[in-house]
């Protein structure tokens, strides 16, 4: 169960709110998220930055998000912050 719920918050909280920053704001994105809403990407990015904080916190005290061992929420978070 807490797998299934740090997979989804990082679904939710971190990797989609990086991912609409992206689509909204880049350039390169303007012919693939028509319309493009910056105001919307800009909405994202306190998001994203108040959820790494959490994390942050959270990570303090163990190696891994979600137990004793990597998980697939850890795989999100990773592929989120690398985007």
């Amino acid at each position: 169960a807490q797998v299934e719920m740090w997979q989804r918050r990082m679904e939710f909280n971190l990797l989609s709110c990086v991912t609409q920053a992206f689509r909204h704001t880049h350039p390169a994105m303007k012919e693939w998220e028509i319309p493009q809403v910056s105001e919307w990407g800009e909405a994202n990015k306190p998001k994203a930055v108040a959820f790494l904080r959490l994390l942050d916190g959270e990570l303090g005290s163990r190696e891994f998000i979600a137990g004793d061992s990597y998980s697939i929420a850890d795989i999100t978070g990773l592929i989120a912050v690398d985007f």
